[in-house]
């Protein structure tokens, strides 16, 4: 579960990712060190959330054509 305060609309958005979205590492003792999250966005909500200046060349032109184009993401 990740919980996240929402300044722009002033509410906390929490997020229950499905299980097969999530990919752990432990580290030699067995506790967790690394999570990822796999998820798909289309390139205008990834243009919201990144910012379009850290998407890719390829993602950028492909914004302008079809901003609804779902990629996946790793967070």
């Amino acid at each position: 579960m990740w919980v996240d305060n929402n300044d722009r609309r002033g509410v906390t958005d929490i997020v229950v990712p499905h299980p097969r979205e999530i990919f752990i590492a432990r580290d030699k003792f067995g506790f967790v060190n690394t999570v990822h999250r796999l998820y798909k966005m289309t390139l205008a909500q990834a243009r919201e959330t990144f910012g379009e200046s850290n998407l890719s060349d390829e993602m950028r032109q492909s914004l302008q054509s079809n901003p609804y184009t779902e990629r996946e993401f790793v967070m």
